[in-house]
């Protein structure tokens, strides 16, 4: 007999992490994911501060807990104090969804590669989703993929297309 949400402790529950640079679309990302109104969307980077927790069933992986997580690159006042509760989501998560914006050249910035690097340090699985596509051009887009490709085959991962469009969120849900 399956194990239902409701009857699985949450430490024994798959934690799924949101990350990425702040106002990158984490929230947006939730929410997709979810089908809720879980966090609050909005243009104001920082709008969230501490992690946010959402328990579900995902279909094929059973009970789970999903994480927003504040933005890195905060510089505000409180940034600091936001990392910390975000590294702390870090270490409580078994897959992590990396939200990627890039900088102006599209390729992957430092900060983001800190993030890829400390989650798989920690042997956390990384998925890129490749965020903010609406406002990109296809040329962009295609770089973020190809700079994401380009990690994976130094890596050896054998994963060869590891990103999602915010129009496929729900195919998170199939993966």
């Amino acid at each position: 007999m399956a194990v239902t949400l409701n009857e699985t402790p949450g430490s024994s529950r798959l934690h799924i992490g949101i990350f990425g640079k702040t106002n990158s679309g984490k929230s947006a990302l939730i929410n997709a994911f979810t089908g809720q109104e879980v966090s609050i969307v909005s243009n104001v980077a920082g709008t969230t501060t501490d992690p946010v927790y959402k328990a579900m069933e995902v279909h094929p992986l059973g009970p789970c807990i999903i994480i927003d997580t504040a933005g890195f690159g905060d510089e505000s006042e409180l940034g600091k104090s936001r990392m910390e509760k975000t590294r702390l989501a870090a270490e409580k998560t078994d897959i992590a969804l990396l939200l990627v914006a890039g900088n102006g050249d599209a390729v992957l910035d430092e900060e983001e590669m800190h993030w890829y690097r400390f989650l798989k340090e920690h042997g956390t699985p990384v998925l890129f989703v490749v965020g903010k596509t609406d406002i990109r051009s296809d040329a962009q887009v295609d770089k973020l993929a190809a700079a994401i490709r380009e990690i994976r085959v130094y890596e050896g991962n054998r994963i060869e297309i590891d990103y999602l469009f915010p129009e496929s969120y729900r195919a998170l849900l199939e993966r």
